[in-house]
């Protein structure tokens, strides 16, 4: 987080609405947290560079915001200010990756009041379209990624606590 090369923790703090990042030493240990305000109760966190610019930035799961958050890196450990996406109701499970496959990181996040899993598109430069909602089981707690039919596309895949089932998504190359 802070670009020494060292591993480091980040962690969501729910009861505080905030970040906590602890500095690696990369000897396997860490240095006291400092927290950094997330925008609301945050459920789940995950780290990328999402504009490019070499600083890792996090995205957070607001769940009774119904949106996730981007915090900016600053490149010394902390983050900026909260930037808001709606993105369905009750959203808990996270993942950045490209599932669109043009270079830059999506968000995916499991809407479990919604029973979706939403899609939102990065640009590349931090920016993200409006999400693209796909219907699941109920309440998926969950999102993981694979490629489930071999076909070198990635496919999302939900755990969803309210019918106890398991929802696939084939990716659309």
């Amino acid at each position: 987080m802070n670009g020494d090369q060292n591993l480091d923790l980040v962690s969501a703090n729910y009861g505080a609405s905030s970040l906590s990042v602890s500095l690696g030493n990369g000897l396997g240990n860490f240095g006291p947290p400092t927290g950094s305000p997330a925008g609301g109760q945050v459920y789940a966190v995950e780290v990328a560079d999402l504009n490019g610019d070499g600083d890792m930035d996090a995205v957070v799961t607001i769940p009774a915001a119904g949106q996730v958050f981007i915090l900016q890196g600053n490149g010394l450990g902390g983050f900026g200010g909260a930037i808001p996406y709606p993105c369905g109701a009750d959203p808990i499970g996270l993942l950045l990756h490209d599932v669109s496959g043009d270079g830059a990181i999506d968000i995916i996040v499991a809407n479990r009041g919604a029973n979706t899993v939403s899609v939102l598109r990065g640009n590349g430069n931090g920016g993200f379209t409006a999400p693209e909602a796909f219907p699941v089981g109920a309440a998926p707690y969950v999102v993981a990624l694979g490629d489930f039919n071999k076909d070198g596309v990635v496919d999302l895949v939900t755990a969803n606590n309210g019918d106890s089932t398991v929802s696939v998504l084939i990716g659309n190359p």
